[in-house]
Order: structure tokens, then C-alpha cells, then sequence
């Protein structure tokens, strides 16, 4: 199963995802691009100086998940725009990220700080 979206339905379903998960409009743009990346499905971009804010995400890599994969990275990348312009920390590795994306039902990073965040948050739940 491969992913053939196209920016338009990427924006459509992020609007969906803003409105169902934080009652908000999706308000930044989607990047689609032609790049092979090995390490990323999404990442988040933002300009402190511009304010300017986007996610990109590559075709070529779309290409290699299911559209559930890429829906939830895109949600994992929107859970970093809803953080960051709410003034919350929203790095992969802060409590506050992790509990999010639990809340909403993202897919963690798979970085080592990201998974050692993620077993932390649930250790300190069994306390």
C-alpha cells in the first residue's frame, strides 16, 4: 500500500484533525516535496523572525507508507504546531508533547529522547 496525497488532501485532512482534536482552524501550510528522506516521514518548520510556520513532508516517502502512516505523521507534526503556538513546550521529549499526542492518538518519534520521554510519562502514571 503506498500514499498518493496531494498537498490539497493533506490540508483537508489537518483541518479535519484541527477541528475534531482542539476545536480550531488549521491556519500554517503543508509543503509537499519531491526529497527522499531516510530518517523523517513530517517535520514541523518555524521562523521566529518571520512567524511563518509550515509542515513539510515528502511524496517520495509517502509513497513508501499506508494512509493511515501518513495521516498519523501528520498528526504527530500538528500536535508541534497546536504546542508551540499555545506558548507549551513542544518538543518531541517534553511531558507535555507526550501527553498530547496520547490525548489526540499521534505516533511517537522513534529518536531515542523521544521514546525515553514517552517511558518516563508512563512510569511516572504507575507511581
Amino acid at each position: 500500500m503506498s500514499c498518493h496525497f496531494t498537498e490539497e488532501d493533506l490540508v483537508n485532512y489537518a483541518q479535519r484533525f484541527a477541528k475534531e482534536h482542539w476545536d480550531r482552524e488549521f491556519d500554517i501550510r503543508i509543503e509537499l516535496v519531491n526529497r527522499d528522506w531516510r530518517r523523517k516521514l513530517a517535520s514541523y518548520h518555524f521562523n521566529s523572525k518571520t512567524g511563518d510556520k509550515f509542515i513539510r513532508m515528502s511524496k517520495v516517502v509517502n509513497e513508501r507508507y499506508s494512509n493511515e502512516e501518513v495521516l498519523n505523521s501528520l498528526l504527530h507534526e500538528m500536535v508541534h504546531w497546536v504546542l508551540h503556538t499555545t506558548g507549551k513546550p513542544f518538543r518531541d521529549d517534553t511531558k507535555e508533547f507526550v501527553e498530547e499526542c496520547i490525548r489526540v492518538g499521534a505516533s511517537f518519534s522513534k529518536t531515542k529522547t523521544a521514546q525515553k520521554a514517552f517511558k518516563n510519562y508512563s512510569k511516572s502514571l504507575n507511581k
